[in-house]
């Protein structure tokens, strides 16, 4: 059963590294012809700054999430690193529940922030800002799917079984 998890959590790892590509080569894309623009011909579009700081937060939160499923994040991994097998697991567990504890808050004072925005709408693109303070709540809750794989490999190898 793990290994199905396993399998399943890589392809939404990879599908999210596509996205996360896509987001910031459109960006990019955006910030050229707004650098060309602006500079070359004299104006600049108005929804160019929003739609790049949109897109930001959503690269933001879902690198976050990536970065979970990778235990790529900035740490200090000293003991964890000096510990091996049982000992290592049980350290980076106790170091994970308070960190999906946290998520847990961020997810649902995020989906109230963003319910609450609902009715607000960006002045350039038109679009509800409910979009993208959407961005918190899925990237926590992605964060979250994977750091709950995390703790069941951590588990998994305190019982004794490979991870």
């Amino acid at each position: 059963m793990y290994a199905v998890f396993r399998h399943a959590i890589d392809l939404l790892d990879r599908f999210l590294i596509a996205v996360c590509c896509v987001l910031l080569s459109v960006m990019t894309a955006v910030i050229v012809m707004l650098v060309f623009t602006r500079n070359f011909m004299g104006f600049s579009y108005p929804w160019s700054e929003e739609i790049t700081r949109f897109l930001m937060i959503w690269l933001v939160f879902l690198g976050a999430a990536v970065l979970v499923r990778r235990d790529d994040h900035i740490a200090f991994d000293l003991l964890p690193k000096a510990l091996s097998g049982a000992r290592r697991s049980m350290v980076k567990l106790l170091i994970r529940l308070p960190i999906l504890a946290m998520l847990g808050l961020l997810i649902q004072q995020s989906v109230i922030i963003t319910e609450t925005r609902g009715g607000i709408t960006s002045p350039a693109l038109g679009v509800p800002l409910s979009w993208v303070y959407a961005a918190i709540p899925t990237g926590a809750i992605l964060m979250a799917l994977f750091l709950l794989f995390r703790i069941w490999g951590d588990i998994r190898t305190l019982m004794g079984r490979e991870a």
